[in-house]
């Protein structure tokens, strides 16, 4: 399958980034380091990648 994809394609949220829109960070790593917070349960990934990806 992957094959027959053309070499030009980009993940949609490397499209989102390139048109200027928010990405879905927030509503998956945003979302997952919230619930650790009000759960006291470490989310450092989440963390990561939440800080690296929304600057």
């Amino acid at each position: 399958m992957l094959r027959g994809l053309p070499g030009t394609g980009q993940t949609s949220m490397l499209q989102d980034v390139l048109a200027g829109r928010p990405t879905e960070v927030d509503l998956f790593a945003g979302r997952v380091v919230a619930l650790g917070e009000q759960h006291g349960i470490p989310t450092p990934y989440n963390q990561t990648m939440a800080w690296v990806l929304s600057r």
